[in-house]
């Protein structure tokens, strides 16, 4: 069994991240798998790249594509995706050997949807691992709030601007439809909310998908405190941490956890910041003691915080399967997050964790105040997200979804 998994990248990004621990766990479960990129920038030997060239043709001619439609709009640009440029990674040595070819994230002139139609000509059983909501939309990776177009079929796209209902998502979404009708994919979702929300409404909704959630590192992460490394926090203060790429990103709600810290109204509680914060000012408003870090690109130094704070809090208006959630469980710390996502799919039969019914700063208090007087239970919590979250066992499913695909034949 031979397997070729296709990505835009092998380090950038979250789809990037998880797409290298399952091509690991995989080989490391006896399968002979391979990572196709459009762009290698990391050292794996199980990572190969296509043709450079190629690779920035089909990324300008994308983007072009897309502004030739916009208006020339550049503030959404990177929002948007089209399908229909691609670079050629149908044809590499290592997609052509396989038996299976997993889609992940193939956007930005990576795979087009032609080469996906000629993976099918070719014989070939394709997987594709949604990580957002692109699969089931006509151009967008995550809906704007506003928008009730995907069941008219999209059109007069506020991402794109045109007034129009033929406009490029409602080609796009058309284009889509006609591949899921004409080309047998199988879907992953990795949460049951990314899968609800693609069947719902859009190109997918007479689509059948998998839940397979992403591999985590859990053995890398400690629920008991490293001494004698950098990075202690203050003792005689309980800890709140609050982690991602970008603090301030619209999505993560940076202002409802601030309003909630504030509603919480202890001294005690300190809050841990780790994160871009691209206006400052916003930390202003706090009014309870708080440790701003700033970025942190080592996932170990994360762990190492995590594993001496009490609480992990994510406020985000969504989120596919949160990350943060997942490494603060694994550090030991209790979950208090939104609804918006894969959240039930980590917290459900967790021995501790909240989830708000509301998004509000008194519920999002009122249970950070009970997770803080919940008795610690800090191994169980690691216990459960290395149940199921690790390498082995995600790796496992993937291995009896291919068998079945193959057994098809």
């Amino acid at each position: 069994m031979k397997i070729a998994l296709i990505n835009h990248s092998d380090v950038r990004g979250g789809a990037s991240v998880v797409s290298l621990r399952l091509v690991e766990a995989l080989n490391a479960a006896g399968v002979e798998a391979t990572m196709v990129v459009a762009h290698k920038e990391g050292s794996s030997s199980l990572v190969v790249q296509g043709n450079q060239l190629k690779r920035r043709l089909a990324f300008i001619g994308e983007h072009i594509d897309i502004m030739a439609h916009n208006g020339w709009n550049r503030k959404t640009l990177f929002k948007i995706s089209t399908g229909r440029f691609g670079m050629g990674l149908s044809d590499h040595r290592a997609v052509q050997e396989a038996d299976i070819v997993i889609l992940a994230w193939v956007n930005q002139g990576t795979l087009s949807f032609k080469e996906i139609e000629k993976l099918h000509r070719r014989g070939k059983k394709i997987v594709w691992i949604m990580h957002d909501r692109w699969n089931g939309t006509g151009v967008c990776h995550h809906v704007p709030e506003e928008c009730q177009r995907l069941s008219h079929g999209c059109g007069r796209c506020t991402l794109i601007g045109r007034d129009c209902d033929v406009d490029l998502s409602r080609n796009v979404f058309l284009k889509k439809v006609d591949l899921y009708n004409n080309v047998p994919i199988t879907f992953v979702a990795v949460s049951h909310w990314l899968a609800r929300e693609c069947e719902a409404v859009g190109p997918m909704v007479n689509q059948q998908t998998i839940v397979i959630p992403n591999a985590f590192p859990s053995q890398n992460y400690s629920p008991i405190p490293e001494q004698g490394v950098g990075d202690l926090l203050p003792a005689g203060h309980r800890y709140v941490i609050m982690a991602a790429a970008r603090l301030d990103d619209p999505i993560k709600n940076l202002p409802l956890a601030i309003a909630s810290m504030n509603s919480l109204n202890r001294m005690d509680v300190t809050l841990v910041l780790v994160g871009d914060i691209r206006d400052i000012s916003l930390l202003e408003k706090l009014k309870t003691p708080y440790i701003y870090i700033g970025p942190v690109d080592n996932p170990a130094r994360i762990g190492r915080l995590m594993s001496q704070c009490d609480v992990v809090l994510s406020t985000s208006r969504f989120e596919t399967l949160p990350t943060t959630v997942i490494e603060g469980m694994a550090s030991g710390c209790i979950p208090v997050t939104t609804g918006h996502g894969g959240q039930h799919d980590i917290i459900d039969g967790a021995p501790a964790g909240f989830i708000a019914d509301r998004d509000t700063p008194a519920t999002i208090a009122s249970l950070l105040s009970r997770a803080l007087d919940t008795p610690p239970c800090r191994q169980a919590l690691h216990e459960h997200i290395q149940d199921r979250f690790s390498a082995k066992a995600v790796a496992n499913q993937y291995i009896s979804l291919f068998k079945k695909l193959l057994s098809h034949n």
